[in-house]
C-alpha cells in the first residue's frame, strides 16, 4: 500500500502523456542561450572512458553550433585530461572537507560551488552528467530551451540505456524499468506538479547556478548516499520549482549483476536516510 501512490502516478504518466512526442525544436536563437556548464563528477578511476565521452559530448555541442559552454570534469584524482577553452578538469583536494562533513559525490559537487573555484556567474546554468552520460542533439536542444525560458530553477529529463552494444541482458532489462519510470513518474511530476514527488536522478539535471548554490550539496553524511534525492527535497522545501527537460540522454547499464545489486542497495539506503532526515521539513 505504501507504494500505491507511486504506481498510480507512474501509470497515469505513461498512459495520459504522449510517449511518442516529436523531436524537440530549438525555440530560441543560440545567441540567447546562457552560459552552460556541463558538470561531470567522477572518482577518476576510468580516465579513458571520461576522456572519450567528454570528446563525444564536445562534438555534439559543436555540431549544434553551441559556443557559450564548458564541459567541466570534477574528479577526486587527477586524470590529466586533454583540456581547452571548452573542457576543464577540476581536482578536489584530498584534504578538502565541507562545513557539515559531506562525503562522496556530494563533497565533490559542493567543492565545485566553493567561491574560490566556482567559475559561474548569476544567469549561468549547470547540466549534471555522470561519467558515462552522452548528450544527444535532442537533449541539448531541450536543455537550451529550458535554460532560456527560465520558467523553473531545476529540470530533469529522460535517460535511456544500452543504445549501442548490450554487455549484460539482465542489467539492461533491469534498467528498462528506470526508463519506464522516467516516461511515467518523472514526466508527470515535472510537467504537471513541478515537484520531485517520488525520486530525482543524479544525471540529466539542469539547474540554475544561483539556485543550486543557494540549496548547496553540503547537508552532512546522511545526505551523501543519495545526494541527488536529498538535494531535490531540500530545493523543494525552499520553494524552488521543477520542470521537464525535452530530449533523451544516453547511458550504459552496469556490466555485472553484482554491480547492479550494489547500486540498488546504495540507492535504497540513501533514499531511506533522506526520508528519515529531520533536516527536510
Amino acid at each position: 500500500m505504501i507504494k500505491l501512490p507511486f504506481y498510480m502516478i507512474n501509470f497515469l504518466g505513461v498512459v495520459f502523456l504522449n510517449n511518442f512526442e516529436m523531436r524537440p525544436k530549438l525555440r530560441h536563437s543560440l545567441l540567447e542561450c546562457p552560459f552552460l556548464c556541463f558538470r561531470v563528477v567522477t572518482r577518476g578511476l576510468y580516465p579513458d572512458l571520461v576522456q572519450k565521452n567528454v570528446q563525444l559530448n564536445l562534438q555534439t555541442c559543436k555540431n549544434l553550433g553551441l559556443k557559450n559552454f564548458v564541459i567541466q570534469v570534477v574528479s577526486d584524482t587527477s586524470m590529466h585530461l586533454s583540456t581547452d577553452e571548452n573542457t576543464k578538469e577540476l581536482v578536489v583536494p584530498e584534504n578538502y572537507t565541507t562545513k557539515n562533513g559531506t562525503l562522496f559525490k556530494a563533497r565533490a559537487l559542493h567543492y565545485a560551488l566553493e567561491p574560490e573555484v566556482d567559475i559561474l556567474k548569476p544567469g549561468d546554468w549547470i547540466v549534471h552528467l555522470d561519467e558515462e552520460t552522452l548528450l544527444t542533439e535532442d537533449s541539448l536542444i531541450g536543455v537550451i530551451n529550458f535554460a532560456v525560458s527560465k520558467t523553473h530553477s531545476f529540470g530533469q529529463g529522460i535517460i535511456t540505456y544500452n543504445n549501442g552494444e548490450i554487455v549484460n541482458w539482465i542489467t539492461t532489462l533491469a534498467d528498462s524499468i528506470r526508463v519506464g519510470m522516467d516516461y511515467g513518474c518523472i514526466r508527470l511530476c515535472m510537467k504537471v506538479f513541478h515537484k520531485p514527488l517520488f525520486f530525482f536522478k543524479g544525471s540529466f539535471i539542469v539547474a540554475d547556478a544561483e539556485a543550486e548554490k543557494s540549496v548547496s550539496y553540503d547537508h552532512g553524511p546522511e545526505a551523501s548516499i543519495a545526494e541527488d534525492c536529498f538535494f531535490a527535497c531540500v530545493a523543494y522545501s525552499q520553494g524552488f520549482s521543477f520542470g521537464f527537460v525535452e530530449g533523451t540522454m544516453l547511458e550504459q547499464s552496469t556490466f555485472t549483476i553484482h554491480d547492479l545489486v550494489q547500486q540498488r542497495r546504495r540507492w535504497m539506503h540513501g533514499i531511506l536516510l533522506t526520508a528519515l532526515s529531520n533536516k527536510i521539513p
